[in-house]
Formats: C-alpha cells, sequence, structure tokens
C-alpha cells in the first residue's frame, strides 16, 4: 500500500518519503504509516513528505508535508509543498518511480 524511503535534503534535513503503490489516500493510512516507522525507527521524531501522485497525479497538490513528533502526526503541521520547492533529484527518483503512469 505504501512505501518509505529515507532522504537526505541539500540542506542536510533528512526526511521520510512515503510514496503510495496504489490508489489508496496516504492519509487515510497514517495508523499504518506510523506503525511501521516506530518499527523502524522507534519513534524517532521526522518530517513526512508524502508523494500522492497515485491519487492526485502530477497536480500541485501532489507534494505535502507532514511532521511526526515521535508519537503522532501532528496535522497542523501539513503543508503542500510545490515540485520546485523539492530537491531536483528527490523529484526525478519520485517521477522514475512512476514513469509507467505518466
Amino acid at each position: 500500500m505504501f512505501k518509505l524511503a529515507f532522504y537526505r535534503t541539500r540542506e542536510n534535513n533528512d526526511i521520510v518519503i512515503c510514496s503510495g503503490d496504489d490508489y489508496v489516500n496516504l492519509f487515510s493510512l497514517l495508523n499504518n504509516i506510523k506503525a511501521e516507522w516506530d518499527s523502524i525507527s522507534r519513534g524517532v521524531p521526522k518530517r513526512f513528505l508524502f508523494d500522492l501522485f497515485l491519487t492526485n497525479g502530477d497536480d500541485s497538490n501532489r507534494f505535502a508535508y507532514l511532521d511526526y513528533d515521535g508519537q503522532k502526526f501532528i496535522h497542523n503541521s501539513y503543508r503542500v509543498v510545490n515540485p520546485e520547492e523539492l530537491d531536483s533529484e528527490l523529484l526525478e527518483m519520485q517521477n522514475n518511480k512512476y514513469v509507467d503512469y505518466i
């Protein structure tokens, strides 16, 4: 349903990329994503970048940030991210995941 990957930005910030691998909206899976992250990281706080390509297409709301404080997702941290704000390597990596859908 989803995959988690790790990425270090040019600014040296670590983020977790959550990509869908079916047409289910990733935000409906937050409990599953939290459980997976906690099993991997023991609840380390992190910024998540959600790639919603399979539900939103390549529209302006394809990417969104949501912070995790180590116990829960912070819903008021949600922010749609313009693809131009992302590292070009990150954007290319994500586009390559969905090349068969474009």
